[in-house]
């Protein structure tokens, strides 16, 4: 099955040179946000391949190494989940769990990690700790610092809020008290 030439256009953005393609994301953002059928084309699945070829291509692209650039792939990514017929076939097929997983455990970028973060929960899923106390960092302050076993066999996170930084407990204490040991 062949895909309409407007999807191959907008696929042939995903696979040209850095320069042009990091040029093109936005306003490829705005297209598949305020197009569903647009969207909903981009994301289809190719019923010979099991994938959808746009979506194989942003996930290639993920690893890219300006934030920015990975922070609107994954806008792209949650627009195109949101609008699916299939948004769980479509996490599957792409097996974007361990992706996602992995932007939220290692990536350097905050908001790339908040990104990532909102489309893992939209999933019904939770993001997860992998071993120790001190989790993934979860912005706002947050940390999964334990996992609560359940009755069920369910295993929640529990949030604990991270201890603030001795220069901010510094900052933030009068300076005539006497327990005030910062210079």
């Amino acid at each position: 099955m062949e895909a309409p030439q407007g999807v191959q256009a907008l696929l042939g953005v995903m696979e040209c040179g850095n320069n042009s393609f990091v040029n093109m994301l936005e306003p490829l953002r705005q297209i598949v946000y305020n197009s569903p059928p647009v969207n909903r084309a981009l994301g289809k699945l190719d019923g010979t391949l099991g994938i959808s070829p746009f979506v194989q291509s942003l996930v290639k692209r993920l690893s890219h190494p300006d934030a920015l650039v990975r922070r609107l792939l994954l806008d792209i990514m949650t627009s195109l989940y949101e609008h699916h017929r299939s948004p769980k076939l479509l996490v599957e097929r792409h097996r974007l769990k361990p992706v996602l997983s992995s932007i939220i455990e290692r990536d350097p970028g905050v908001l790339v990690q908040n990104v990532a973060g909102r489309l893992y929960r939209k999933q019904g899923l939770q993001p997860c700790a992998f071993g120790g106390s001190a989790g993934p960092q979860l912005g706002r302050g947050l940390s999964v610092l334990a996992w609560r076993g359940r009755t069920s066999g369910e295993r929640l996170p529990v949030y604990r809020p991270r201890p603030p930084a001795p220069a901010l407990l510094c900052a933030l204490a009068p300076r005539n008290q006497p327990w005030r040991t910062c210079s």
